[in-house]
């Protein structure tokens, strides 16, 4: 999985850093604890520029490859033999170079140090994962044949709680008649549960696999089917472990999970600073929302996120206090086609409403979305519950990606854009999506932003 695979290179990145801070652990243990009196540090800086090569490349030959996150006492001889290991090449370097000024008391400590420095931080990431709130998990759907029984509730008892929320099961009639209506009990579960993953759970030889991956196709959903026998030589396939099954796996949005860890890292760092950087005019916008107009300062709305999981968007009000009880006498001016409520000169819109809608600047305290990891900064822009209900299937596959602030279709004219050129835009942004892409929307964004195109 690709929680595991990250898992096993940011380890194996901290092991080495662990490794190398450890020589200077190793070093002020023993002459501030064991033997006060330190020497001079230069001899230690000078020896302590061969952990870094020896440890990294034992690390990387030795370092078993994991296709789950592993329980900590099945890392523990690993580590050891690791540390082991490095340690006599180690020693066999610093016994024939006969280095002077550095203590073989050190030496022979620092792999100790190493060890437990290795183990340590592991077990705090445990210690504060367990401490901390519930990150958000994956919602798989479980697809089971007909007549499974008990080897079905075995593979669900498998699934860990803490990182799978189990959306529901669906299971798959016997009978041929049943049959006729999968797909459409497939596409109900899908649009009425938050479903990241579909878990086929049925021989791959059944032609009801082929009905669901094209359901699962047109709402951009992951799908996972066990190979049980069969044997992983298919091109072009993805084969991964799935909690104790080997699973094919079909995905519709990018798997470049380096990327996308990249993405979110620039995501949480810019929201950030720009909450903080920003704080002088969020105060200005607020004094200038609150002294022209009655209402709160920030107007808050339910929306539809990844996968159809329900979040508040934030923005700085522009409309005056009652506009959505106005909204059903004005739905006769909209100009938007589709399910997307749209007005040029809207009237509910507050004087200072219209300059920050102009500006866009309505849309800054949504880098609290993005912080909380509920948005991004670039993506499709989040749509309402009511409007989701109503898409054509193709158009739900927008929802496979994170939502964002900005996107194709607001560098593209926004209102001067059809909904069914928006929604293009965005299958567009999801077929194509790279950092580079991103980048280049962002950079797109300061112009339409500082002209007005398209805004209202």
């Amino acid at each position: 999985m690709r929680s595991a695979r990250l898992y096993d290179e940011v380890t194996t990145v901290f092991d080495v850093i662990a490794a190398y801070l450890s020589f200077y652990g190793a070093y002020l243990l023993y002459f501030r604890l064991i033997s006060p009196g330190a020497p001079p540090a230069a001899p230690y800086l000078a020896i302590s520029l061969m952990v870094l090569p020896i440890w990294g490349l034992t690390i990387l030959a030795l370092k078993p490859s994991r296709r789950a996150r592993p329980p900590l006492i099945d890392e523990i001889w690993p580590l050891a033999k690791i540390n082991l290991t490095a340690a006599l090449v180690f020693g066999a370097i610093f016994f024939g170079l006969k280095a002077e000024g550095v203590s073989r008391a050190v030496v022979a400590l620092f792999p100790v140090v190493a060890f437990g420095s290795m183990v340590a931080y592991r077990v705090a990431w445990r210690l504060i994962r367990r401490a901390a709130p519930p990150g958000e998990k994956t919602h798989v759907l479980y697809v089971i044949a007909g007549g499974r029984g008990k080897s079905g509730d075995a593979t669900l008892k498998g699934i860990p709680p803490f990182e799978i929320e189990l959306a529901g099961v669906l299971e798959v009639p016997a009978d041929p008649a049943g049959r006729e209506d999968f797909q459409r009990a497939l596409e109900e579960q899908l649009h009425s549960k938050v479903v990241d993953t579909v878990f086929l759970d049925i021989p791959i030889t059944d032609p009801v696999v082929e009905k669901a991956i094209q359901v699962c196709e047109a709402e951009g959903k992951e799908v996972r089917l066990p190979l049980g026998g069969f044997a992983a030589t298919v091109a072009r396939l993805t084969v991964s472990e799935f909690y104790g099954a080997q699973a094919l796996t079909l995905r519709y949005t990018s798997d470049n999970y380096r990327q996308l860890l990249i993405k979110r890292a620039i995501d949480v760092t810019a929201s950030a600073l720009g909450l903080v950087l920003l704080a002088p005019l969020f105060l200005a916008i607020s004094l200038a929302i609150k002294l022209t107009s009655e209402g709160p300062v920030f107007f808050k709305q339910q929306r539809i996120g990844l996968h159809g999981r329900t979040f508040w968007l934030y923005k700085f009000r522009t409309m005056v206090q009652n506009a959505e009880d106005l909204k059903n006498s004005l739905q006769h001016l909209n100009q938007m086609s589709g399910p997307v409520f749209k007005i040029k000169d809207d009237p509910r819109v507050t004087p200072v409403g219209r300059f920050l809608r102009k500006t866009s600047l309505d849309e800054l305290p949504q880098l609290i979305n993005v912080f909380k990891g509920e948005m991004s900064l670039v993506g499709p822009r989040p749509p309402l519950p009511q409007e989701v209900s109503q898409y054509r299937n193709r158009f739900r596959r927008r929802l496979s990606v994170r939502p964002g602030i900005t996107c194709l279709w607001q560098i593209s004219g926004r209102n001067n854009v059809d909904f069914d050129q928006w929604m293009d835009l965005d299958m567009q942004y999801i077929d194509n999506w790279s950092l580079e892409l991103d980048l280049k929307i962002l950079l797109k964004t300061i112009p339409a932003v500082l002209f007005g195109r398209g805004a209202s």
